[in-house]
Order: C-alpha cells, then structure tokens, then sequence
C-alpha cells in the first residue's frame, strides 16, 4: 500500500509559545549586548540574508538549466520542475554554502587551540577573566546573525513542512546558545558546540541536494545511498558521541571540576556552586539539542530500513522532506504512485 506522507499541522498554542520566547529572547540579548557588538550583529544579519537570498537565486538559475538539461530525460525526467523540488533545492544550497564556509571558519579559529583535547584551556583562567580573541567573537556574531534570520525566515515567510516545529524548537534553543554564552562570554565552549553541529550538517545538506536530483540507484550511480550511509556515520560520531562525551562532558562535568566544588559522580546538585552563572540553563540547552539530535537519528535509521524495499528518493520524500502547506498531502502520494 501507498504510505501516506505527513503534513504539516497547525497547532497555534505551541507556535505562540515559540514565538514569544523567540521575540523575548532577542529583544533580553539585544537589550543586554554592547552597543558595537550590537551594530556588527546587525550588519551580520545583513549580510547573511544578502549571502543566502542571492545563494538561492544563483542556484535556481544554475541548477534549474542543469536539472532540464543534463537531468531532462527519462528516469530524472527533470526532477528539479516537479511541485516544490526547486525551493526546497535551493534552501538546501544556501545551508550547504553556509555549514562549509562556517565550518572552514571554525577550524580556522580552533587549529591552534587545545579547547577539544583539554578541557581546562576552556575553563581557567574563568570565562569572567577570559580575553577572547577578534576571530572568535566574530565568528559568534555571524553565527547568530545567521540564526536570526534564518529563524524569522522559517517563522514568517518560508512554507511550512511536517518538522516546523522540531526546526523551530532547534531555532530558538540554538539562539539562546549562542547569544546568551557571548553574553557570559562562555565562547570557547560554545566554538566546540558550533564546530560539531556545522561538520555534521554538510553531508546531511549534500544527502537532501542528491535525494532531490533522484540520483539514486544505478542510473544515479547509487550517490543517494553512498551519501546516506556516510551521513548515518557522520551523524553518529559527531552529533550523538562527540557531543554528548566531548562537548556537553566539558560543559557539565568538566566546568565544576575545574570551577565549581566536584562532586564525584553526582554534579547535577550544584548547580549553581562557585560563580559558574547559568550554568544549568546552558546545560539545559545542550541537552535539549542532544535529545533533537537521537530523535533525528531515530528517523534516519528508520530510512536504513525503508530503503531495503523503496527507492531512496521516495523514502527521503516519505520521511524527511514530506508536503508543506503549498503542496497539499493528496498531490504527494499522487506523484509517489506514479514512480
């Protein structure tokens, strides 16, 4: 039988909520933000709508030429024209540009630090005597001005899909991250949280471009499995090991042991011990993306075992991409029957 694909469901309590802890989280950074700290994160957030509008537009013409014409015949049957493949191309092209260029960046501001190696580079002197370099807190202000727009594109202007509240969820915790550990000027710890996620996302943006190319199979030399297979790997080792025993271990355990009165085995009951100021809220956060990052393996594992009997680019419609409030669910299962 045909799987229906899951839609994107209106629930208005939950997007209020979302959105005023969206709006009151910005206007508590901004309010609390050095006025030169807040201009440059206004021209951050400038120039990161400048970089991904203009990604999508270049992309739409390069790729919609490329798509009709190398891609134009049977079985592609150019597969960037059908219903909102185009869109949902080009927002993948815009976060591709974005996790590799940020991802050169934060190599670039870690390659001569042990942040990674030894957790007490991160910690001592405390984060309240830290003075952290220019490349470091800019590389933090492009960061959330990144995930200020893209955040209130994803509220007010893009079309809805069955994960916008997962994605917004993932929006806003990522915004009080990265804001409020400027603020606290937590940076170093926070460079390792942003360098994990921004590796991990390049092969999952390069799997969702391949899937909707329907390079899949021997026609499509079996790319959209061999780039799944590698994110599955990627996903596991960066966003479930090494930041749950790397990263959230540093931030947790690891900060009471160098700042705080260690408690062996048992840190979760100080809290607030020594001066590490919210300390709690912050592990709160990482926990709570940790928790995004199992549920979203939990799916692509459940996309391991689709594809042993469909096709990768139905299964990738079916799980992760799914109808958005422009193409209604009828329409997807009516181009589903018809691969």
């Amino acid at each position: 039988p045909m799987a229906r694909l899951r839609v994107y469901k209106h629930r208005p309590l939950l997007d209020g909520l979302l959105t005023a802890f969206f709006l009151s989280e910005m206007a508590l950074i901004l309010v609390m933000m050095k006025t030169a700290d807040a201009f440059t994160l206004g021209a951050c957030i400038v120039g990161s709508a400048v970089v991904i509008e203009g990604t999508k537009r270049l992309t739409s013409v390069v790729f919609g030429k490329l798509s009709s014409t190398l891609l134009g015949g049977q079985p592609f049957r150019d597969p960037l024209s059908r219903g909102d493949n185009m869109a949902k191309f080009c927002d993948q092209a815009w976060q591709l540009v974005i996790h590799v260029a940020m991802s050169v960046f934060e190599a670039y501001v870690l390659r001569d630090e042990r942040w990674m190696e030894d957790s007490s580079t991160v910690w001592l002197p405390h984060p309240d005597q830290q003075v952290q370099k220019p490349s470091l807190r800019l590389l933090y202000l492009i960061q959330l001005g990144i995930w200020i727009y893209t955040s209130v594109s994803h509220r007010f202007f893009e079309a809805r899909r069955k994960d916008y509240y997962v994605m917004y969820i993932h929006h806003v915790t990522t915004i009080a991250l990265v804001g409020f550990s400027f603020l606290w000027n937590y940076l170093r710890v926070g460079a390792l949280v942003l360098y994990v996620h921004d590796m991990s996302d390049v092969p999952i943006d390069v799997l969702k471009m391949v899937n909707l190319l329907s390079l899949e199979s021997a026609h499509g030399f079996f790319l959209s499995e061999i780039v799944f297979v590698l994110n599955l790997a990627s996903w596991a080792y960066f966003r479930l090991y090494t930041f749950l025993f790397t990263v959230i271990k540093c931030a947790y355990i690891e900060g009471h042991l160098h700042l705080g009165t260690y408690m062996p085995g048992k840190p979760w009951l100080q809290p607030f011990d020594n001066g590490i100021d919210m300390h709690l809220f912050f592990n709160c956060l990482l926990m709570t993306l940790w928790c995004l990052h199992v549920w979203w393996f939990y799916l692509l594992v459940r996309i391991a075992y689709k594809l042993l009997t469909k096709p990768a680019h139905a299964v990738g419609r079916e799980e992760y991409e799914g109808a958005s409030e422009s193409e209604p669910e009828h329409e997807e299962g009516d181009k589903i029957k018809q691969q």
